[in-house]
């Protein structure tokens, strides 16, 4: 629906924005369709003030500009107490007490809310199903060059629910990661050891990410892709449950990836099935990319990663030599003996 498309039962309206609400509670006041495919990207707002100034033609009672208005709070961080110091706010909505809700001034109409700091966006795990809602101005003439103008919010013209979505946060992984392997013998500090991620045995490589909140899926995906795409046709892909943790593992054995490069781009996907629709990946262009929430992308090769396997057992064999070697205590300096030849 266009802003500019009639609305029916009303003799000259127009829709001026249109209202997200998530799961019955307003998630996003202003959005502004001037297409037919408008889409919003949900998240969490700004405190602050939020508003639309509408201008008005003198002769012929037309809108001829709408401009947004928004006034962000941007609290004070606190370095001693590590917290946010939100005192001011109250003092923030108090100079906008008198702007709030619709005021009507000589050839202008502002419509303005406040978002408070408890105005959260939504939640990973957690099913949503959204709908909106048009804010309509409607323009009806008293007499000639004369009108008188309104904002009414149709709540009883909600949208249809849409499907029901699970919002998944971004799988994480890296390159390698710390392992922790006791205490040293004072029994003070901790050791831990690095290790690459893949790990690699002859060609079977070892995946380990942490799984996302609001995922009940995962896939890998590894290719030989010098144009990093992940093209379907030349990629080795897993599904694999989730198991809540960094302990999550996928074995792949690398004679699978199609190709021949000695480069191993790979990334871990995530999803949740209660979804009923895919997620979709932004930018719109990556068609690849539909129907998983990604990781970054990471790239290895099994000779750096032998060579650097092989170079960590050489340190620890070394440690393990001193660790054993007999160490004499140093004796008084009137005990010492000194030979010349």
């Amino acid at each position: 629906m266009s802003t500019w498309e009639s609305y029916s039962g009303t003799e000259k309206p127009r829709i001026l924005v249109y209202e997200i609400w998530r799961n019955e509670e307003l998630a996003y006041p202003f959005l502004v369709a001037v297409e037919p495919d408008s889409y919003y990207i949900d998240g969490a707002m700004w405190p602050g003030a939020y508003g639309l100034t509408i201008s008005i033609d003198a002769l012929t009672g037309e809108i001829t500009e709408i401009v947004p208005e928004t006034d962000i709070f941007v609290p004070e961080y606190d370095d001693e107490t590590g917290e946010f110091d939100w005192d001011a706010w109250d003092s923030f909505v108090d100079g906008y007490s008198d702007q709030m809700g619709v005021s009507i001034e000589d050839l202008s109409i502002s419509y303005m809310i406040l978002v408070g700091p408890d105005w959260s966006g939504p939640m990973a795990g957690r099913f949503y199903t959204y709908r909106v809602l048009p804010v309509v101005m409607e323009q009806t003439q008293v007499s000639t060059g004369i009108y008188e103008w309104r904002i009414e919010r149709f709540e009883g013209e909600f949208s249809s629910s849409m499907n029901g979505v699970v919002p998944v946060a971004p799988p994480f992984t890296d390159s390698g990661y710390y392992e922790f392997q006791g205490y040293d013998p004072t029994g003070v500090y901790e050791q831990w050891d690095w290790f690459p991620n893949p790990e690699l045995l002859g060609n079977l490589a070892t995946f380990r990410f942490y799984s996302p909140v609001g995922a009940d899926e995962m896939i890998v995906q590894v290719a030989r892709d010098p144009n990093i795409t992940f093209d379907p046709g030349a990629i080795y892909s897993e599904v694999t449950p989730v198991v809540y943790g960094y302990g999550d593992t996928v074995e792949v054995d690398l004679t699978q990836v199609p190709g021949t490069g000695d480069i191993f781009w790979w990334r871990i996907g995530a999803r949740n099935r209660r979804s009923a629709r895919e997620p979709r990946p932004y930018p719109s262009h990556l068609t690849n990319d539909y129907g998983w929430v990604w990781s970054e992308r990471l790239a290895f090769s099994p000779v750096a990663i032998s060579r650097a396997s092989l170079l960590h057992e050489e340190r620890e064999a070394l440690a393990a030599s001193r660790a054993r070697a007999v160490r004499i205590p140093r004796r008084a300096a009137g005990e010492r003996i000194h030979r010349a030849e």
